[in-house]
């Protein structure tokens, strides 16, 4: 997910998102462990967008107060 659409997303979406994106990893993981995964970079990708979700959900939790 590009930056410019992140930013886009109102508090409840990123939310919303940020669970996806978690359910996707966990399955990743899983299936990482029981069969390698295709593409492991995957994996790395994954977790840069939920790191970008949660930077930018804390960014629009500081400006709302």
């Amino acid at each position: 997910m590009e930056l410019e659409k992140i930013k886009e997303l109102n508090i409840e979406e990123l939310v919303a998102t940020i669970a996806e994106e978690e359910a996707r990893l966990e399955a990743l993981r899983y299936n990482n462990v029981i069969s390698r995964v295709e593409n492991p970079a995957k994996i790395k990708y994954i977790k840069r967008t939920i790191a970008r979700l949660k930077t930018i959900y804390t960014q629009k939790l500081n400006s709302a107060n």
